[in-house]
């Protein structure tokens, strides 16, 4: 909880980290019988507003909501706007209000998945290695099935935790795809899937009829990829600099 409020007074999206352990915790208490999960949930919640009770306060003194956020605007526009100069117009709930009245159900519906097809795309792409720039998706669906490899043998809690947190991710981000999309916004998933791709190249190595040679051809397979990679990083930057 307390590093949960130190992820929100660096970056308001730092909530979409709460709502997903706090999804996973109800989760096991409704799904898996499990003990002491309220407890837990107490001890998460005590400890996210002990730690970001400085901005809650703040904002419930002069917004009047303890989460706001002055980006939230540009979740009800069509196209980026000063977010700063809407908050100066009308609140968020107008705002909202607005926007669900000018747009249909089927639009609405267009927006988020349009937008879940390119974070796709996104996340996939950020797998790979970054000089690769649109490539990396090549590298990235790979990882990817391996990825999910290592998640079947997660332990069942992590496993919810990162399932959910993605999910949430993956839907918010998805319609806010026509304000900005980039790879900063998936950066934080980054490290937890690609170290579950590392742990399903292992299990994909052990499971082989030979393991011996699978470790050896995965072993040629990292070289060549370290190489190839440096190659074409090198190869980049002379012609950019060029």
């Amino acid at each position: 909880g307390g590093l949960i409020g130190l992820a929100w007074l660096t970056k308001g999206t730092g909530l979409l980290l709460l709502y997903s352990v706090l999804l996973t915790e109800l989760l096991a208490l409704a799904a898996w019988r499990e003990k002491n999960r309220s407890q837990q949930v107490i001890c998460l919640l005590v400890g996210f507003i002990f730690v970001a009770s400085p901005l809650l306060a703040r904002n419930i003194q002069r917004f009047g909501s303890p989460t706001y956020n002055v980006n939230s605007y540009l979740l009800w526009v069509d196209a980026y706007e000063s977010p700063n100069a809407l908050a100066d117009r009308l609140t968020l709930a107008e705002a909202r209000a607005a926007y669900l009245k000018s747009h249909s159900t089927v639009q609405m519906l267009g927006r988020e998945v349009t937008g879940l097809a390119w974070e796709t795309f996104i996340g996939l792409r950020t797998l790979g290695p970054a000089p690769w720039e649109d490539a990396r998706v090549l590298a990235g669906g790979p990882l990817l099935l391996f990825a999910l490899l290592g998640l079947i043998a997660a332990p069942r809690r992590a496993a919810a935790i990162l399932v959910v947190w993605t999910g949430i991710t993956w839907l918010a981000m998805a319609w806010y795809i026509p304000i900005a999309a980039g790879d900063r916004f998936m950066m934080p998933l980054l490290v937890p899937w690609l170290t579950l791709s590392a742990d399903g190249l292992i299990r994909w190595c052990a499971i082989q009829t030979v393991p011996t040679t699978a470790w050896r051809r995965l072993l040629f397979f990292v070289i060549l990829w370290g190489v190839a990679s440096s190659i074409a990083v090198w190869t980049q930057s002379t012609l950019w600099a060029g």
